[in-house]
């Protein structure tokens, strides 16, 4: 099963924090988002740090991204739908 996620509304996020966000929702590892963006991992972790900000998610939270995620949801900014592989 693949999650699709799509940028509904990216409020205060800049283009690359919403693409970001839509893949980490996804499921995207750090790693594969550089990849998939070409662009650096350092690159990576600054819009995380700002995105994080932004959505009033702490670092220190015991999974951030599970909490950005969740967030991003409840506030109706990112649709996520499930696809069954065939």
């Amino acid at each position: 099963m693949d999650i699709e996620a799509v940028l509904v509304d990216g409020a205060n996020l800049s283009a690359r924090e919403g693409q970001i966000l839509a893949l980490i929702c996804e499921g995207m590892t750090d790693k594969g988002i550089a990849r998939h963006l070409e662009i650096s991992l350092g690159t990576v972790h600054s819009h995380l740090e700002r995105l994080y900000l932004k959505m009033g998610v702490q670092s220190s939270s015991i999974n951030v991204r599970c909490a950005t995620i969740s967030n991003a949801v409840l506030r109706g900014m990112v649709r996520l739908t499930w696809r069954l592989n065939a």
